[in-house]
């Protein structure tokens, strides 16, 4: 019979408040940091699109092609539209455009060259 009459400590009421409070800090913490971390991402993609656009820029310079070229990819779709300058024969103005997965706009770069005969 001892076994009945043995008395098992609770917690009071204050204590699960003060419980429930602790939980609710860790948790919005939690949500704070992965929302940060979800927006960093989003960065992330756009660096990812300078980085290509670029890498397009800097390869038409080397190659001298100055003609309209679109690539779609799995992550991204470029878009590059070269137009004669109206400054000079020579001159043609480069613009390269990145698009992410939803169409919207990561990158927009331009660059006028001088192209020699």
């Amino acid at each position: 019979m001892s076994v009945l009459n043995h008395k098992y400590k609770g917690s009071t009421l204050v204590e699960t408040i003060i419980a429930m409070v602790i939980l609710l800090f860790v948790f919005s913490a939690g949500i704070t940091v992965f929302h940060k971390v979800m927006q960093s991402s989003v960065n992330l993609q756009k660096v990812k699109a300078q980085q290509i656009a670029h890498q397009i820029i800097e390869d038409c310079a080397k190659e001298k092609t100055f003609f309209d070229v679109t690539v779609v990819g799995d992550d991204f779709t470029s878009i590059k539209k070269v137009e004669s300058s109206t400054w000079g024969a020579n001159l043609y103005k480069v613009s390269v455009m990145v698009l992410g997965p939803k169409k919207d706009t990561l990158s927009l770069q331009k660059k006028i060259f001088y192209a020699e005969e």
